[in-house]
């Protein structure tokens, strides 16, 4: 299909088409936000986007080299678990043991965009548009019930 040069050239326009998308977009405080990189403040908790040929997904993965850290963060994720449905409905995949794209031990919470695809750019406003509505979700999500996940640090 494409070169790895092309691929890359792709992935990078990709991101920086994501990147415009976003410009006007502020955080739920009005503030500009880094949304490709989104700052939890936590330092075991990640807010990360996935795509590819297949597939979009908003994720927040918890990664932590102690077990009993991520299990604290996941134990208190499940605590919040119907709140956090409350922002994304019953569309929410629960992964307590996942394996990131780094080949890290996480676990991991998502929302999926499936059949879509990278390489195709006419998915890509499909794509632009359901990352933003979700990573906007989570945004909401964190700045109410951040405090909580700041004292398990």
């Amino acid at each position: 299909m494409f070169g790895k040069e092309e691929r890359k050239e792709f992935v990078t326009n990709f991101w920086e088409g994501y990147k415009k998308y976003m410009k006007k977009c502020v955080s739920l405080r009005g503030t500009y936000i880094p949304w490709i990189n989104y700052p939890t403040n936590v330092k075991s908790i990640y807010f990360r986007y996935y795509v590819d040929q297949h597939h979009a997904k908003v994720v927040i993965e918890i990664q932590d080299k102690d077990p009993g850290i991520r299990e604290l963060h996941w134990d208190q994720f499940l605590e919040l678990k119907k709140i956090l449905e409350g922002f994304f409905g019953d569309q929410l995949i629960w992964k307590e043991e996942a394996v990131n794209q780094a080949n890290k031990p996480c676990s991991q919470i998502y929302i999926e965009l499936p059949e879509v695809n990278l390489y195709n750019t006419d998915d890509h406003q499909k794509i632009y548009a359901f990352l933003k509505e979700n990573i906007v979700k989570l945004d909401e999500f964190w700045e109410t019930y951040y405090d909580i996940f700041e004292e398990l640090q």
